[in-house]
């Protein structure tokens, strides 16, 4: 599956761009200096990319099995491209104009999966732990584990908590926690 470039108002193809196999994220970003630029993700592989024509402009090497990434809008003086890694359990800090400088973080658990912003913290989801990750933003400093349902896949923010969305084992039914 490759990112395509659609007109809005028309909704018509204008271009296509090969990026690599199995693409499950892609995100416009208006804060790298440069930018704006599109990044895109699959399971090997985060990169950033011009808009303009699809050519990469840079890609970072991490754990790998990249499952969700989000941007960190205000630690300070760098932004940051987060991202989770499924299979051994860790996050990702990873300055959006500088692919050598990653920073990676253990969660608490063996596999991650959403990861949001809200503002202050990045909240990463542990997929086999039950439980969600709370990291300050500004150095990646783990303030909290919290505890979930059985396999809490997506989170979203609404401005006010963190919700987790979570299977119910056994069950044919889907439930949410609240989170501060």
């Amino acid at each position: 599956l490759d990112p395509a470039l659609y007109d809005p108002a028309t909704g018509t193809g204008l271009d296509f761009y090969s990026v690599t196999d199995g693409i499950y994220d892609i995100k416009y970003d208006d804060i790298s200096s440069g930018g704006p630029y599109i990044w895109v993700a699959n399971n090997d592989y985060f990169g950033k990319r011009s808009p303009a024509d699809g050519s990469q402009i840079f890609s970072y090497s991490l754990p790998g099995s990249n499952t969700d990434f989000e941007f960190d809008r205000s630690s300070g003086s760098e932004d940051y491209a987060w991202v989770s890694h499924k299979y051994d359990g860790s996050v990702s800090r990873n300055p959006v104009n500088d692919p050598d400088g990653s920073d990676v973080f253990a969660i608490k658990g063996t596999a991650s999966g959403d990861i949001i912003f809200d503002g202050t913290y990045i909240w990463s989801a542990n997929l086999n732990g039950n439980s969600v990750a709370k990291y300050r933003a500004e150095d990646g400093f783990k303030v909290g584990n919290y505890r979930t349902g059985w396999y809490p896949r997506y989170l979203f923010y609404d401005g006010q908590y963190i919700w987790a969305l979570h299977g119910n084992r056994g069950a044919d039914t889907t439930d949410l926690t609240q989170l501060d």
